[in-house]
């Protein structure tokens, strides 16, 4: 048993070098931001991506409660990363209080893949 617990315990120090590390933010790529205001409640997709989309900077603001903006991401897969995983992070929270709900939904071909809200 002493020996079964010796394994456990290595496998346990190697584990967040061998799989955690290589998982999380390795590179980081700035995206292209860009957002169109609706002033108001949500439209449609197929309205929203015809409206004149800006550019967007960290900190800008965008929308007061019951609001709704849109955002674009875009960006290239650096060729180095091709053939690996590439997940975006895209943090929806404000820094001061707890504030107002967020919500979003993330479409990708038209086509919504993954909603979220906190």
């Amino acid at each position: 048993m002493q020996k079964l617990i010796s394994v456990i315990e290595e496998r346990i120090m190697v584990a967040p070098e061998r799989f955690i590390r290589p998982l999380i933010q390795r590179n980081k790529y700035k995206l292209r931001v860009e957002a169109v205001h609706v002033g108001g409640e949500p439209i449609p997709y197929g309205n929203a991506i015809s409206l004149p989309f800006k550019s967007f900077e960290i900190g800008d603001a965008w929308g007061a409660k019951w609001d709704t903006t849109w955002f674009k991401f875009s960006g290239t897969v650096p060729l180095d990363w091709q053939g690996d995983q590439v997940v975006a992070i895209v943090n929806l929270s404000f820094e001061e209080g707890d504030g107002f709900g967020r919500e979003g939904t993330v479409w990708m071909g038209g086509k919504p893949v993954i909603a979220v809200n906190r």
